[in-house]
């Protein structure tokens, strides 16, 4: 998600989660609602969920963390998405 290529985004969306259940996609989204890293906006057909990244410095975090990551493995774990 840090590399999605838009703000608003499917459940289904993002990548590098296609071995994770659904149910455990939904769980971390969920999750990351309460820290307020993204909003849930439902259309008025209320059929599909979309995920609203914010501008929580909490994504600073993550950035930082995974580049500290990919520094010692000497390798990127994820590439930005075009």
């Amino acid at each position: 998600m840090l590399n999605h290529p838009k703000d608003r985004f499917f459940q289904s969306e993002p990548r590098g989660f296609e071995n994770a259940s659904t149910s455990n996609i939904r769980d971390e989204l969920a999750r990351l609602v309460q820290l307020g890293m993204l909003e849930v906006e439902r259309p008025d057909d209320g059929r599909r969920i979309y995920y609203v990244r914010t501008t929580s410095r909490l994504w600073d975090v993550i950035a930082a963390a995974l580049a500290a990551i990919e520094a010692e493995q000497g390798f990127p774990l994820s590439t930005p998405l075009s």
